[in-house]
């Protein structure tokens, strides 16, 4: 096996990996250094190879990636660090933003600390982190819950125009 292949062979292998690292270590760094490594083995496979030899090397790759990526997506989740980054069964019930801030909607109370446009207000004896609609709103003014938005608290000042 002549060098430039053993290189293009790493080359691909690398890119390949790091690729599959970068679902695990979120940031693109590692994703952008594999599909570099990618690159560079195609480069490789033209200068070494000539046209032919850098077609082949490409074709090759996305013949890979097309059987690569479902197997991934297949067989990723059911290894012990794919279950710990998906959803399983058990957690069919899984609700993304409680219910209980429904229980706000139309009720009144007061910003305790300066709304631009979020803050901290009191609702019905409670403190809670709230969005101004528009605007800002300064601490100690009379607000109304508008909408709750999943784990967001829509107000507006009251009387405000």
């Amino acid at each position: 096996m002549s060098s430039h292949l053993q290189w293009l062979v790493a080359l691909i292998v690398l890119g390949f990996v790091l690729i599959a690292i970068e679902v695990f270590v979120p940031g693109m760094v590692l994703g952008l250094i594999g599909g570099c490594c990618m690159l560079a083995a195609i480069v490789l496979a033209f200068s070494a190879f000539g046209a032919t030899g850098g077609l082949i090397v490409i074709g090759a790759l996305l013949i890979l990636t097309i059987i690569l990526a479902p197997l991934w997506i297949k067989y990723s989740p059911r290894t012990r660090i794919g279950r710990h980054l998906t959803l399983g069964s058990s957690d069919k019930n899984f609700q993304s933003a409680p219910k209980e801030f429904d229980r706000y909607l139309g009720q009144t109370g007061t910003t305790q600390s300066i709304l631009r446009p979020s803050g901290i207000a009191t609702i019905n004896g409670e403190r809670v982190d709230v969005v101004a609609e528009t605007g800002h709103i300064a601490a100690g003014k009379i607000i109304r819950v508008m909408r709750v938005e999943g784990m967001r608290i829509v107000v507006e000042e009251v009387g405000a125009s």
